[in-house]
């Protein structure tokens, strides 16, 4: 197995997320350009909605929004590698691994690529195995802390996204 030292394993987090956000930058694009009702149709309910959002959004709206995640994470690895402290780093890094499997199931389900699904199986599932790894094999994090920092997380980022997509059809209007 390839040795990675602890610091570089810290700031590849940064460096995946915007990776992963690049590719989902890019591919959005050729994705809207499908008849919007072929995908509408293969999902149910709210998420109907949500898709809804890719038609009329812009494409500023996925940058302001990598902009302002990226410095979050980026501020949480800071403090990760200068205090040693991992929870919250673990939370993101649980989050952006869980993310990838809501791609591979968007990507089953449209029997095509979505915006994300390269670099979340490629790059951010390896990752996230070489992480958890280092972090249980130090006995740094604890389970329930990580739990905890991933509901506060999921507790905060759907209210950011919805505050973002406001502001952007804002804009567009």
């Amino acid at each position: 197995m390839v040795y990675i030292s602890e610091y570089t394993l810290l700031w590849l987090l940064p460096v995946v997320f915007m990776l992963h956000r690049f590719e989902e930058m890019i591919m959005v694009q050729d994705n809207t350009r499908d008849p919007f009702e072929d995908i509408v149709l293969k999902f149910p309910g709210k998420r109907m909605k949500r898709l809804r959002f890719f038609t009329v959004m812009s494409s500023s709206y996925f940058y302001a929004t990598a902009f302002v995640e990226f410095a979050a994470i980026t501020l949480v690895t800071l403090y990760s590698a200068e205090l040693r402290r991992y929870n919250m780093l673990a939370a993101i890094t649980v989050f952006l691994f869980l993310h990838t499997f809501i791609h591979l199931l968007a990507s089953i389900q449209l029997k095509k690529l979505t915006p994300g699904i390269i670099t979340g199986l490629a790059i951010i599932i390896p990752y996230g195995f070489k992480i958890f790894m280092f972090l249980t094999s130090k006995d740094t994090v604890h389970p329930g802390a990580i739990l905890l920092n991933l509901c506060i997380l999921l507790a905060v980022y759907p209210p950011f996204r919805n505050l973002m997509q406001i502001q952007s059809l804002r804009k567009k209007q």
